[in-house]
């Protein structure tokens, strides 16, 4: 992947943010740093998990759609990314 790829994703289909100080999307579980965007995704993404502690995402890949369970955390600008299916 080149180095200005941006590393967005979505919630509901809705660009909710964007992964940074990375090469490539993440590949395992864990705590990432990301941008949220300001919009209609990241509300989505933010109301899901203070209602169900979780939000379902996505990112485009080579070979279709990745999905990956998100977590919004305390601290602004990390998500905690877990369950991920259909990587590249």
């Amino acid at each position: 992947m080149e180095a200005n790829v941006k590393l967005d994703f979505s919630c509901d289909g809705k660009l909710a943010g964007r992964f940074v100080d990375m090469a490539t999307y993440p590949t395992v579980s864990g705590r990432y740093k990301y941008m949220p965007y300001r919009g209609p995704g990241h509300l989505l993404l933010q109301e899901e998990c203070r209602r169900s502690g979780f939000a379902r995402c996505t990112w485009p890949g080579q070979n279709g759609v990745t999905s990956f369970v998100a977590r919004t955390v305390s601290e602004h600008g990390l998500l905690d990314v877990s369950d991920i299916q259909g990587k590249d």
